[in-house]
This record gives C-alpha cells, sequence and structure tokens, in this order.
C-alpha cells in the first residue's frame, strides 16, 4: 500500500475476517519490525511470527500508555531459524502511524530515567542500563500482513495484492 493508514485498516482487515482472530495479537500472527532490535539480531523491515504470547503489561506517563506483552518469536536469520523472548511494545501494532509518535518515544525516555534515577549522562552505567533494560529495548513491530511500498522493497512473496490507494489527486 501507498499509505500507513491503508497498511493498518489491511492489517486489521485480514486478521478480523480472514483469520478471525481478536484485537490482541496472537500465536501465529505475522508482524513487521519498525526499528532495529540489536538483541536479537532483527532490522527494521524483518518479518517474524509469533510463536507465543504471554502477559501483558501497561506503563503510563504524562498521559501516554505505553502497552508492552511478552511473546516469543521465529525469525529466519543467516544461520535459520532463530526464536526470541522478551518484550514487545503494542502501540505501533495498528497505529496509522509509520513509527512511533514523538510522544510515545517520549514516554519511553522518560520511563527508562524513573527506572533508573540515579544514572548520569555519558557514564559507562548509563550505557549498560540502556543495553540491559527490557523495557528499553522492547521490539517495535506492527502487524505484518500488508505492507508499504517502502517496507516492501526488497521481499519476495509468491502472491501479492498491491493497494493502489496513491494519495490525493493532483
Amino acid at each position: 500500500c501507498y499509505k500507513n493508514a491503508t497498511v493498518r485498516d489491511w492489517n486489521k482487515w485480514v486478521r478480523e475476517s480472514l483469520l478471525h482472530r481478536k484485537p490482541e495479537p496472537e500465536a501465529r500472527d505475522r508482524l513487521i519490525v519498525l526499528k532495529n532490535h540489536y538483541q536479537s539480531g532483527l532490522m527494521n523491515g524483518d518479518f517474524v511470527t509469533i510463536t507465543n504470547v504471554g502477559e501483558s503489561r501497561s506503563r503510563s506517563v504524562r498521559g501516554i500508555t505505553l502497552n508492552f506483552r511478552e511473546v516469543t518469536i521465529r525469525f529466519i536469520a543467516a544461520e535459520g531459524e532463530r526464536d526470541w523472548s522478551g518484550l514487545m511494545l503494542e502501540n505501533a501494532l495498528l497505529s496509522p502511524e509509520r513509527q512511533l509518535t514523538d510522544e510515545e518515544e517520549q514516554a519511553r525516555w522518560i520511563l527508562f530515567k524513573m527506572d533508573h534515577p540515579k544514572l548520569k549522562p555519558g557514564t559507562s552505567e548509563l550505557k549498560q542500563a540502556l543495553l540491559n533494560d527490557s523495557f528499553w529495548n522492547c521490539l517495535i513491530p506492527k502487524y505484518g500482513y500488508a505492507t508499504t511500498c517502502h517496507k516492501a522493497q526488497g521481499g519476495e512473496w509468491d502472491e501479492v495484492f498491491v493497494g493502489c490507494d496513491f494519495g490525493p489527486q493532483q
């Protein structure tokens, strides 16, 4: 699709109408990674499949609620199939935005700082905490049944449907 809002609508339709899924993520759901995730080796644009869904946790700050869920995902890496378990941030799953909003990103940082109030900028302790914090290092995906033309570049599929919503007419 051309627009992120159309991608959201297609993903929602596929999950509800074709797969008969609940609104919450489920095992077998296909996701596309929105932000490089160095702990798993996943990069922006990689596709993964949820194999297990666990507890959800919500955290709020300054009127922004971030919804986290424990998941196990499976993906293809250079060495073959791999699994990764950890936290996934659900906010972007059905968002019409291409990524987290600035307010959501700011809320992530504020929550990190609240969890680590004694860390000083530029210290090795701050760097180590950033690497080890499960909320900060959560996976940030969208549902991956539909994607934008931009994210689809380089992908290979047996069959595709093209949503021709090319935006406002000139």
